[in-house]
């Protein structure tokens, strides 16, 4: 067993902890309790979190009055007869419009500019015998000539996009 004397305990003390003791207490933890505070070296106090967290939920709330799933595309009308008619005053204030046809599992959409009026046939791709005429004037739609080759109308959808 190794005796440690004092001298060997002044140089531990001297050399070792000394050094790192100074270096701590010379370490100055900087917080600013504010958010405009942009000199270099400081931290943010964690009383600024509620107040942080507050604005965040501010903007989240107005994006969400600005951005809303309605606010771009909105379900205008629908119809389950192939010889139904959609009729909506809502048609003008959008840019765009989107008609989607359903016919035993087949969609298609067609998506136009609002001009007023429009006409259309929905025909598959692969079997030209399914098809529908669709005719649009100002805020209605109508549906005609429904062919389907034994398949049956499942739904017309019309939605807006972007509002004028």
């Amino acid at each position: 067993m190794k005796v440690v004397n004092t001298n060997k305990l002044n140089l531990l003390w001297t050399y070792g902890i000394l050094p790192i003791k100074h270096a701590v207490d010379n370490v100055k933890l900087k917080l600013a309790n504010n958010l405009v505070t942009t000199e270099e070296g400081y931290g943010l106090d964690a009383r600024q979190g509620p107040v942080i967290q507050r604005q965040i939920d501010e903007i989240n709330g107005k994006l969400g009055d600005i951005v809303s799933k309605d606010t771009f595309v909105k379900l205008l009308g629908r119809t389950t007869s192939p010889t139904g008619t959609i009729t909506s005053p809502e048609f003008t204030n959008y840019q765009l419009l989107a008609v989607r046809i359903g016919i035993s599992g087949w969609v298609k959409t067609e998506i136009f500019v609002n001009t007023g009026s429009y006409i259309t046939a929905f025909i598959n791709s692969t079997n030209a015998d399914i098809r529908i005429r669709m005719d649009y004037v100002s805020n209605k739609i109508t549906l005609s000539d429904f062919r389907s080759a034994g398949g049956t109308f499942n739904s017309c959808d019309v939605y807006g996009i972007l509002p004028k």
